[in-house]
């Protein structure tokens, strides 16, 4: 499902639709995978980051959420 289908804006009727849709248990694999990528954009050990650096970070496939990137 595409949110934005010019790209500049979200369809928040679409976004409040598919956000009431169960989302998919995350797998041990995506779970080791979003540790590591959190991992490498914290690279003082400070256990948090940036909300640039959190929004670049891509924990599980948007796909199997119904979300397209």
């Amino acid at each position: 499902m595409q949110l934005s289908p010019d790209g500049e804006y979200v369809d928040w009727r679409r976004f409040l639709l598919q956000a009431a849709q169960p989302w998919p248990a995350p797998s041990q694999l995506d779970l080791l995978q979003a540790l590591a990528a959190m991992r490498q954009m914290d690279q003082n050990g400070t256990g948090s980051v940036t909300r640039e650096q959190f929004e670049r970070v891509r924990y599980l496939s948007h796909s199997a959420c119904g979300f397209e990137a």
